[in-house]
């Protein structure tokens, strides 16, 4: 009996210790931020998976790229407050996006909405453009903020700035859903997490659990990609392991979206394993659209390219810890089709400034190693849609009597 209780005593040490050690642990990446979750100006959302903190003002750091001051206004979104009462005569044209609609990099005067704007201002339109990007959102979450956060502002027009890499956020987003009984989405709380594996749990929630998985974690599936041998090879004579997804063939990459946010502007080859992602993230641009429907609000997607799509020089440095070639030109149209085809199918206008950026190619139009637009980028954005057809087309159906294209070389 004693041998059994000395036992239990150990084992009940052992735990405790360890529990102990992982607390303490936890506590130090959380207070140095070596794990963190989200940036301090991000917060958790319990409706919408995250959002940027209102009224707050915070420094983004790119290496050597960047160093931006930003500050959101009263809905948490970057530029101008916007009155819960729209003032009378005045239009809200509404931007949905992410990171690049948000202008990661850029100062707050250079993003493409802020642009526009200021074309507005001095043409004297009182017309407001409400910058509705939020780092890594996607057509869900559009969905969901769009229904009980933006459509009781009575916007008169939304263009949804559609990401390629929204297919994997829409694949990661789903696990958080809760939906009513006709499937639609209720809340995206990321602490739900139903079905999911405890290091799953553990990713999500903790600050140490987060660092491993990009670490350890980043690691392992690499050399499961490569082959243990090629990997640990390399790391012992310090050579670099580069991962080149055209040249990997094996059962851990193929379909695997999880892993490769970039899989559907490789090319058409991997049509077939993107099918059910497509098919996941049109259903919740239909949700917006008829939405935006039932109240008579126009509505379009608009897409841009990444700088692999663009030119060999774009996106130089960064390009190649996510498996592409330098120097290459990832051209081939298919995701742009994808989305073209949709609309046509959905009559839904598609906004496509890939061809305004291979036009200007030839200027550093994508931070180098953060990939995000620059100020010229951000240029080349606004030019296109002063004169695109399918955006004059919203602006007159939204009430916004504006000759965008005779004075779109001012």
């Amino acid at each position: 009996m004693r041998r059994i209780v000395r036992r239990l005593a150990a084992t009940l040490l052992v735990c405790l210790s360890v529990s102990l050690c992982l607390l303490l642990l936890e506590l130090g990446f959380r207070l140095g931020r070596w794990g963190s979750l989200r940036p301090p100006e991000e917060r958790y959302h319990p409706r919408y998976h995250h959002r940027f903190k209102p009224h707050w003002t915070f420094t983004l750091d790119g290496r050597d790229e960047y160093r931006t001051v930003v500050t959101t206004n009263n809905l948490g979104l970057r530029g101008a407050p916007v009155p819960s009462q729209k003032p009378p005569g005045r239009r809200y044209l509404l931007m949905l996006g992410d990171s690049f609609t948000f202008g990661k990099g850029v100062r707050d005067d250079e993003t493409f909405c802020a642009l526009l704007q200021q074309r507005f201002d001095r043409q004297g339109e009182d017309v407001q453009v409400i910058n509705g990007g939020v780092d890594s959102y996607s057509p869900l979450l559009h969905y969901l903020t769009l229904r009980d956060l933006y459509l009781p502002l009575a916007p008169d027009g939304v263009i949804l700035w559609f990401d390629m890499g929204d297919y994997q956020d829409d694949l990661l987003y789903s696990r958080f859903v809760r939906s009513d009984a006709q499937g639609r989405p209720i809340v995206c709380d990321r602490t739900r997490l139903e079905g999911a594996s405890w290091w799953d749990w553990a990713k999500e929630r903790t600050a140490l659990g987060h660092y491993l998985d990009r670490k350890l974690g980043h690691a392992f599936r690499k050399a499961q990609r490569v082959g243990w041998r090629t990997y640990f090879g390399n790391v012992l004579t310090g050579q670099r392991v580069k991962v080149e997804f055209e040249d990997v063939v094996s059962e851990w990459d193929i379909g695997h979206l999880n892993e490769d946010r970039y899989l559907i502007i490789r090319g058409r080859g991997f049509a077939q394993q993107m099918a059910p992602h497509i098919e996941r993230t049109q259903q919740h641009l239909r949700r917006i659209r008829d939405l935006l429907a039932e109240r008579r609000i126009p509505f379009a997607i608009a897409l841009y390219p990444y700088g692999v799509q663009v030119g060999p020089t774009q996106w130089r440095t960064g390009r190649v810890g996510h498996g592409f070639w330098p120097e290459r030109v990832y051209d081939d149209p298919f995701a742009f089709e994808v989305v073209e085809q949709f609309g046509r199918t959905e009559g839904i206008p598609v906004i496509n400034p890939w061809p305004s950026f291979l036009a200007q190619r030839q200027r550093p139009l994508f931070f180098e190693y953060d990939g995000h637009l620059t100020a010229a980028g951000h240029r080349v954005v606004m030019t296109h849609l002063l004169a695109d057809a399918a955006f004059q087309r919203l602006l007159a159906d939204a009430g916004i009597a504006f000759g965008l294209v005779e004075h779109a070389g001012n």
